[in-house]
């Protein structure tokens, strides 16, 4: 597993005793979920390469936060998109 993935988990399962009191939502979702869309539109891995360089860069400047749970769920859902994509494109 890479170590932005392994960032990403560690964010995710680390927030889930903290989450009752976050906000309702996260700019991160967003910013997630538009990475993973231009991940999936990639055709080669120069475009996966340079959107996985974005994707580490972003994990890299999270600092370590408080997520509402359904903030959890959607970075959950969107790092296995992320995987996915990028496991067909490196193929």
């Amino acid at each position: 597993m890479m170590p932005a993935m392994r960032w990403w988990i560690a964010l995710l399962v680390s927030s889930v005793a903290c989450s009752k009191d976050a906000p309702a939502a996260s700019p991160l979702v967003g910013e997630s979920r538009a990475l993973v869309d231009r991940l999936c539109a990639c055709r080669d891995a120069a475009c996966a390469d340079a959107v996985d360089t974005q994707w580490n860069e972003v994990a890299k400047a999270q600092p370590a936060r408080q997520l509402s749970a359904d903030d959890i769920e959607a970075l959950a859902r969107e790092t296995r998109r992320y995987a996915k994509c990028l496991a067909v494109l490196r193929e």
